[in-house]
């Protein structure tokens, strides 16, 4: 990781590259859908069943599909434009940072 510590007049601040920050935010995007497709195919398991004639239902699955499909595809869209920005392209993620408030999801996102 290129990370670079720049002085201010208040403190030091860590930067990294854009590039490295956006590569790791479309792999949760991707964890993320994937984690929705596998609760869907779970819940289908358990429901169908009983609940298959129910047209709410059905919507809501087929809502729940759609959202994976639409976040999986931002993911990729993300990816395709991370690879066109120069790696000298800096960011100080911490403000971003501590705005997440699940430790685990911050964690993956800030190395």
């Amino acid at each position: 990781m290129n990370k670079q510590v720049i002085k201010d007049a208040k403190n030091d601040v860590i930067t990294e590259p854009l590039r490295a920050l956006l590569v790791r935010v479309a792999e949760e995007l991707i964890r993320i859908a994937r984690n929705i497709e596998d609760t869907q195919f779970l819940i289908t398991q358990l429901t169908w069943r009983h609940a298959s004639q129910d047209i709410n239902y059905l919507e809501a699955m087929q809502k729940s599909d759609l959202i994976s499909q639409e976040i999986a595809g931002l993911a990729k869209f993300l990816q395709k434009i991370t690879e066109e920005l120069p790696n000298q392209f800096q960011v100080n993620a911490t403000q971003a940072h501590c705005s997440l408030t699940l430790s685990d999801l911050a964690k993956r996102l800030i190395i």
